[in-house]
């Protein structure tokens, strides 16, 4: 089943794939994933258990191995994570410099990060703490005005005031799906939104927003209840 229109209002998007790297040995199967805009979606799981592999898929870097990820979801798609670094010489005006007005209007319409990167304009990107830069790098990808948002990992490791200004940053998300994969419980209790599991165990369903519920489900996904 595959209903495609992520720009109607109220509708939003159902997926049903497979997900691996091997047809004969596909990691999930019957993969049922429906979402609107201002869902946010926790995928939990330790390392290797194929949260990875579920961005990738919807990004579009691999294909499914079964039904399809359309181009108004791979063309959407936005990521943060350590595995995207700006060079570390670029100062932070540079970067908005190179993002142009879109960058400004992200930078005024969130006042966490206007107040964390407002005063640090002058500094190379390289000096800034991990907090800080993951910060730059959310008013990057939101200047994208793209409709999905897939946080890898990237509230890890961050320290207590930069990581809440980017929980509260991401929790004012209306206009953007909002995927956080994890392995720590922690940070989606923060974070909100719903959950399943990429590990085989049935997690409980809530969703913060007051909107249509998304459910993910197959064969070895957490069912949502």
């Amino acid at each position: 089943l595959l209903i495609y229109d992520i720009c109607s209002e109220g509708r939003g998007m159902e997926l049903r794939i497979d997900i691996g790297y091997d047809r004969k040995r596909p990691l999930y199967t019957d993969v049922c994933l429906s979402f609107v805009r201002g869902d946010i979606i926790n995928v939990v799981g330790d390392n290797g258990s194929g949260k990875s592999t579920l961005y990738k898929t919807l990004c579009g870097s691999i294909p499914p191995l079964r039904g399809k990820v359309p181009r108004e979801v791979t063309d959407s798609c936005m990521l943060v994570s350590d595995t995207i670094r700006p060079p570390s010489e670029l100062l932070v005006s540079d970067v908005f410099d190179l993002l142009g007005n879109s960058a400004s209007t992200v930078r005024d319409a969130y006042p966490q990060i206007s107040s964390v990167l407002g005063p640090l304009m002058g500094r190379r990107i390289g000096s800034l703490s991990f907090g800080q830069r993951r910060i730059l790098e959310i008013a990057s990808v939101l200047s994208s005005s793209k409709s999905i948002l897939i946080l890898d990992e990237a509230l890890a490791n961050l320290d207590f005031i930069n990581r809440l200004a980017c929980i509260q940053i991401v929790q004012r998300l209306d206009d953007q799906v909002v995927f956080n994969t994890s392995h720590d419980l922690g940070d989606v209790i923060e974070l909100g939104g719903g959950s399943f599991s990429s590990i085989g165990m049935p997690m409980h369903l809530s969703s913060m927003r007051a909107r249509e519920p998304w459910r993910a489900s197959g064969s070895s996904w957490g069912h949502g209840f």
